[in-house]
């Protein structure tokens, strides 16, 4: 499906030039139709199923006569330019990809619409972390995890779903976060697939991931529900191999049975005594509540021993977890030092596979 895009500029290069760019870079995407003069416009988007309109300031549309499924924003010359007549804007002078991203974002609010763009009939694959042993790092094994299979040509998705994310502290902040998504679940007039694909933002390695949420509490506005929904449509975009999942432990039967939906679950843990009691209690635990949740986790869960010590560290011995590997503690090292350290090894190859 495409987005059919109008542009309404009397600026005939400008025009001309947004126009080429577009049909390079989004053929399969945009469908383009290109005006210099008001009443051409109109008429074409009175007659024609046109999703998204631009027009420049220049020209004074009335909003109110437009039809209520189109999408509308000013072209501006000015990032600063955040509204014009009470409108929203778009700068003409960005990346193209940008510019796509906030026609995404326009259409999602005006569109309901199911959007289906997958592009392979192979599942994408879901690993999820979490621990319970506090301290073990798992978020950070997550994002390294991430890294590593995206530098072994997989296209990764990082999802914090932390009530407490801490994904800005290793790829940045960026205009719009998770919150934006969370409005997105409960809003019966915005495109979910289209808001996803708008949101979206990408590491340097080259990761893509959501900004985390704007107000702490919004989390917690997630119902089971939403949350087993949004990880569906992140499937059915087909855009990802690889959605590497950050989540709080827990031993609530909905919590479990939405991390035993998940191809792999890692439990991360730093070969300590009391890590290792804590992991052991945690499997004691599980051994009971699959048979009484109905669920099946062990078949697909790993132990990743993380700051582990070569001397003092201890492991759990069990049968039914699988041992990822080991990953040594890095003293004085910073996010990004740890894991630049941890995707030049190998100890997440074993998981480039999974699933699909």
């Amino acid at each position: 499906m495409k987005i059919r895009l109008a542009l309404l500029d009397n600026d005939v290069i400008c025009l001309q030039k947004l126009c080429d760019v577009f049909s390079t870079k989004f053929s399969d995407k945009l469908e383009l139709y290109a005006f210099t003069e008001f009443d051409s416009a109109m008429s074409c988007i009175h007659s024609t199923e046109i999703d998204v309109f631009l027009a420049r300031t220049s020209f004074q549309v009335d909003v109110e006569n437009l039809p209520k499924r189109i999408g509308f924003a000013y072209l501006v010359d000015s990032r600063d330019i955040e509204s014009y007549e009470g409108q929203r804007t778009i700068c003409r002078f960005q990346k193209a990809d940008d510019i796509y991203k906030l026609i995404l974002d326009i259409y999602s609010t005006c569109s309901t619409s199911i959007v289906n763009k997958r592009f392979s009939d192979s599942k994408t694959t879901t690993i999820c972390f979490s621990s319970p042993c506090s301290g073990s790092g798992s978020s950070t094994m997550a994002i390294s995890c991430a890294t590593r299979l995206t530098a072994l040509g997989k296209k990764v998705l990082y999802l914090d779903l932390q009530k407490f994310p801490t994904v800005d502290a290793f790829f940045g902040r960026g205009n719009t976060n998770f919150s934006d998504i969370i409005f997105a679940l409960k809003s019966k007039k915005v495109n979910l697939a289209m808001k996803l694909q708008s949101c979206v933002l990408q590491s340097e390695s080259g990761v893509f991931y959501f900004s985390q949420i704007s107000n702490p509490l919004d989390i917690l506005e997630i119902t089971n529900e939403e949350r087993d929904r949004l990880i569906l449509a992140l499937q059915e975009l087909g855009v990802y191999d690889t959605i590497v999942i950050d989540y709080d432990y827990s031993l609530s039967k909905d919590d479990l049975s939405f991390i035993a939906n998940a191809d792999a679950i890692i439990y991360t843990c730093d070969g300590t005594e009391n890590s290792v009691m804590k992991l052991s209690s945690c499997h004691q635990a599980l051994e009971i509540l699959e048979g009484s949740y109905g669920i099946t986790l062990r078949d697909k869960t790993y132990i990743l021993y993380n700051k582990f010590s070569s001397k003092i560290g201890q492991r759990l011995e069990v049968n039914d977890w699988k041992e990822l590997g080991g990953v040594q503690r890095f003293e004085h090292a910073d996010n990004s030092m740890v894991v630049n350290s941890v995707i030049s090894k190998v100890v997440f190859d074993a998981l480039a596979n999974i699933g699909g």
